[in-house]
């Protein structure tokens, strides 16, 4: 573009000296013929210092030194020679001037001329002044002006500061009827001089026409130092030498500049600039692809069209190409752009690959035919039409083809990934620059694979769209199984969709862990809405065709009707169920209210089961069975979560004939006949009949005030209780609950009244045994405690501290008249003994949760005592014999379950702390054999460690006779018994036994046995 500015220039620096040479330098050709001819000419006067004339063969010859000229031409001539035929009038056949300095005043660039022949006109080393620029004329040499003939001229001229001249041509002249042509060059021109803001010196040759009033100059043209500053440029361009081809074109004052073969940065650039005198008035550019860095770095369209700038902000690497550039005075800016593998990025959107035309002018800017890629999408045949009037509208169309896994990473959709698909469609635009932009479109989603959590869908379907609003019209997800079809408009914040279809059980697992049997189908059909932050839902689900199976729980075959319908909203903390109805066989369930985190309000609950046993067998697994009639209605205005006081319930609950087999027994219970009527601040619940195994219920009424009392009031009374009827399948440690502080039962005050007629467990029997108590506080208070057991008498009474991390107890029995073997079951369970009575005495204390923490911190006295009974079965015992009838015992003659050891009396008193108890007075006082000792009890263990003394007496006659040294001493003349000294250690059921010594007692070694061990009195009174 600055060597075709600096082509110009030449073009209307030969331009110049070319006119002022031959329209006012020809023009004193004439002055030969006459100084009236030449002052008329000038408007002015003419002077001549000396004249010579001459004649020869029929021509006039004149030779003239020191002419000077006032006028519209004012200067000197040293010498001038004229050559004429008078007899042809005005007729010139030649003129030379030499020693010549002219100045042109400017008169409108016109001066009058006579239109003189002219054979031959030669001007030598003079100079010629126009409009304030010194022109140098070296030589002009003119054949056959104005003559008719063929037209010749030569010239070898420069300006002063501008540079040099040549030409060489000819043709025809006559005014604007001319047609001259030649060659033309020019070296060293001084571009600074000619156009404002270019630098550097031209040089370079051509050829020209003159033709019909216009000047035409094609010319090759080198410069040097080049240098180009323009509004438009961020920075000067700067060349040091390059080379280009030119045309000039002179009409009038008007110049146009056309330069092609130019390059930036290897870049052909064609370039045309159009001048009025010396001033810019227009301008167009074409280019090959400039790279965008560079474009960016030097070019500034803000001056001419500030949007067209705001674009290119956008662009950050590729190509563009200058189709057009063009610029006129005053007429607006044009300029249309190709785009090739441009990228662009606007805010956290950056496209590549781009391609197409923009058009722009100072009122629109218009892309078309672009197309694109934004990371694995595409986009195509795109039209924008960008008006830069606020109240006109910005229109744009185009299609796509976007790759469904571009969208994963958009904000919003952090849970949501898409694996594969596309969505292609056609999308318009259209808005104004103040307001709104509306943007709408259609296309069609095609095999989308996404996964939503843990949900791996496929979803296809036709869509549309418009201003941010998305509209499905018949979307179906799918994967295996399931189909659903969804209809109805999504956009940010909103959702309203209508669904049908199925769904299938594995997607269900997917999104929920199922770690049991799952199968089948659920079939739904509802609508689905989210406004902001409010959910609602509404649908019918079928799971007719669904099994599932909780081992143990619930088993649910296919073909069980089995029907939800729901009408829920939720969100912002509340979820209202407007209408919750679940349907199984002829069982209807119903619900209602409003759920907070920790409320429901306006609960309603209704439960119809009119043959509980088809839903059992429909539903329910083997182990859970239920069979009986129950109807449920209830209402609570508010229920506050956790529960910390007894809330106010409305309703009735029916039970009839009810049996139910739970997994957490062992037995079913049966013969269920239970009422509830709930009146708000007082309810009673009564039970009339429940069946366990043997044990049987015959009553049992709960009475509660949920007002301000908080009180509650139990009564059981019970024909048959076992406790083994309420065992469960797997055996678990007792454990003593602790009420928390906040809890509803640390408010909860009440009492308690369990009576039962029998109660067996085991070979334990009691008869009208009855438990009374109350709770308040935290604290369990036992006032009564009592019943028949064994013939004889219980009664126990205690409190429990249910307040603190470890619950302690404190209690006391008294048992009297008990027959049976609560003697020795102290020590080991499996110990029989028949026909005792006895008496047991306790004052025990302990914490613990559980049986074994209990028993490691028990603390406290046990005394018990027993007469008249036979040992049947006791491990200890057995290993004694074996030890004393040794003889026997090898014969295997010892056989405690066929006839017993029969004994008088015995007892023990144990005291202890921390589940350590000692005792020091354990008897059996048998006619067969005393045994007596001492030694320690470990219940945290289950362990013993004793010292017994064992005397045989009597029943060891045949020991005695059948070993020898046994009947040495046992007959010695001064008599005497023997006793054993053993060592008893390990488990209580069966600790190992070893003799530790064996000796002989004198007279009365029962009475001395007593005194050594020191028994208590009582043991022998009772």
């Amino acid at each position: 573009m600055k060597k075709f500015l600096i082509i110009c220039c030449i073009v209307l620096l030969f331009f110049s000296a070319l006119g002022v040479a031959l329209w006012m330098t020809l023009p004193s050709i004439s002055t030969y013929l006459g100084t009236q001819f030449l002052g008329k000419a000038i408007g002015g006067s003419v002077q001549i210092g000396r004249l010579e004339p001459g004649y020869s063969n029929g021509m006039v010859t004149i030779v003239i030194h020191d002419l000077a000229m006032k006028g519209a031409v004012e200067g000197t001539i040293k010498d001038a020679r004229l050559q004429f035929n008078p007899w042809k009038g005005l007729y010139i056949k030649a003129v030379s001037v030499s020693d010549f300095d002219l100045t042109v005043k400017d008169s409108g660039g016109k001066v009058s001329l006579i239109p003189v022949p002219v054979e031959l006109a030669e001007f030598r080393q003079g100079s010629l002044t126009y409009r304030g620029q010194k022109y140098i004329v070296r030589e002009l040499k003119v054949k056959n002006f104005n003559t008719g003939g063929n037209l010749e001229f030569e010239l070898d001229a420069g300006a002063e500061g501008f540079g040099n001249v040549k030409t060489k041509g000819g043709g025809f002249f006559k005014d604007k009827r001319s047609d001259i042509q030649g060659d033309l060059s020019f070296s060293r021109v001084d571009l600074s001089r000619i156009l404002k803001g270019y630098e550097g010196l031209l040089s370079g040759a051509g050829n020209f026409t003159y033709k019909d009033g216009k000047f035409i100059f094609t010319t090759d043209v080198e410069a040097s130092d080049f240098s180009m500053r323009e509004a438009f440029l961020k920075k000067p361009i700067r060349l040091k030498h390059d080379a280009a081809k030119a045309r000039v074109e002179l009409a009038g004052a008007k110049t146009e500049l056309k330069f092609e073969n130019l390059s930036f940065k290897g870049v052909p650039v064609r370039l045309n600039i159009g001048l009025s005198g010396k001033y810019f008035a227009s301008l167009e550019l074409q280019t090959g692809p400039l790279s965008v860095p560079d474009v960016k770095e030097y070019i500034n369209l803000a001056p001419l069209a500030k949007r067209g700038s705001d674009v290119l902000d956008l662009l950050t690497e590729g190509t563009i190409t200058v189709k057009k550039l063009s610029y006129t005075e005053p007429k607006p800016f044009r300029a249309e752009f190709y785009l090739g593998d441009v990228a662009a990025a606007y805010q956290k959107i950056a496209v590549r690959d781009v391609e197409g035309t923009v058009s722009l002018d100072e009122q629109r800017m218009v892309f078309s035919h672009a197309k694109g890629s934004y990371q694995r999408s595409k986009f195509s045949d795109v039209s924008v039409d960008v008006p830069f009037a606020a109240e006109k509208y910005i229109e744009a169309r185009g299609s796509f083809a976007l790759d469904m896994r571009d969208v994963s990473g958009m904000e919003g959709l952090e849970d949501f990934s898409v694996t594969s698909g596309m969505a292609e469609g056609q999308a318009e635009a259209r808005g104004r620059e103040d307001t709104a932009i509306e943007v709408f479109g259609s296309g069609r989603l095609k095999d989308v694979g996404f996964l939503w959590k843990r949900l791996a869908l496929e979803a296809s379907g036709a869509y549309s769209f418009r201003d941010g609003l998305v509209n499905f019209e018949s979307l179906v997800l799918s994967r295996g199984k399931t189909e659903l079809v969804l209809n109805g408009p999504v956009q940010k914040g909103s959702v309203r969709l209508n669904l049908k279809g199925r769904i299938a059980a594995e997607e269900i697992k997917s999104l929920v862990h199922l770690p049991y049997p799952f199968d089948g189908v659920v079939f739904a059909e509802g609508a689905f809405a989210k406004e902001q932050e409010s959910y609602s839902a509404r649908g019918d689900l079928s799971f007719k065709d669904v099994s599932l199976e909780v081992p143990g729980l619930i088993k649910k075959e296919k073909g069980v009707e089995s029907v939800a319908t729901a009408n829920v909203r939720w969100g912002q903390g509340l979820t209202r169920v407007e209408g919750l109805t679940c349907t199984l066989a002829d069982a209807i369930f119903q619900a209602s209210g409003d759920v907070t985190k920790d409320r429901i309000v306006n609960l309603k609950v209704a439960l119809s089961a009119p043959q509980l046993e088809t839903i059992s067998k429909l539903f329910f697994s083997d182990r859970m069975q239920a069979a009986g009639s129950l109807q449920l209605k209830l209402s609570a205005a508010d229920l506050r979560f956790p529960l910390t006081e007894l809330p106010l319930i409305d309703g009735e609950l029916r039970l009839a004939n009810g049996n139910l087999r739970l997994p957490y027994f062992v037995k079913p219970l049966a013969d269920i006949d239970l009422a509830a009527d709930l009146k708000g601040g007082k309810s009673i619940i009564n039970l009339t009949g429940l069946r366990i195994g043997s044990t049987v219920v015959r009553k049992a009424t709960l009475s509660v005030e949920a007002l301000k009392s908080q009180r509650f009031s139990v009564m059981i009374d019970m024909k048959n209780f076992e406790p083994a009827d309420l065992a469960t399948p797997e055996k678990k440690k007792f454990r003593i609950p602790v009420i928390g502080k906040e809890s509803l039962m640390a408010k909860l005050a009440g009492d308690f009244d369990i009576r039962a007629e029998r109660v067996a467990e085991e070979d334990l029997l009691a008869n009208d045994a009855e438990l009374t108590g109350v709770l308040i506080n935290r604290h369990l208070g036992l006032s009564r405690v009592s019943g028949k057991v064994f013939g004889g008498t219980l009664s126990l009474e205690g409190k429990a501290d249910l307040s603190r991390a470890l619950p302690s107890l404190d209690f006391s029995c008294k048992a009297q008249d008990i027959r049976g073997g609560l003697f020795l079951r102290l020590f080991d369970p499996d110990s029989q003994i028949l026909e005792a009575t006895g008496a047991v005495t306790a004052n025990l204390s302990t914490v613990g949760r559980d049986s074994d923490e209990l028993l490691g911190n028990m603390s406290g006295e046990v005394a018990v005592s027993s007469h008249d009974g036979i040992i049947r079965k006791w491990n200890l015992l057995s290993k004694i014999l074996g030890i004393l009838n040794v003889y026997d015992f090898f014969r295997g003659k010892v056989n405690l379950l066929q006839t017993g050891l029969p004994y008088t009396r015995a007892g023990f008193t144990l005291k202890g702390d921390s589940g350590l108890f000692k005792t020091e007075d354990f008897l059996i006082d048998s006619s067969s054999m005393v045994i007596a000792g001492s030694g320690n009890v470990n219940l945290s263990d289950k362990t013993m460690d004793a010292k017994l003394i064992v005397s045989p007496m009597v029943t060891l006659d045949r020991t005695v006779d059948k070993m020898p040294i046994l009947r040495s001493i046992f007959k010695r003349k001064e008599g005497g018994f023997l006793y054993v000294a053993i060592d008893a250690k390990g488990p209580l059921r069966d600790p190992e036994v070893h003799p530790s010594y064996v000796e002989t007692l004198g007279k009365r070694p029962i009475d001395l046995l007593k005194n050594i061990f020191m028994l208590p009195k009582g043991v022998f009174e009772q």
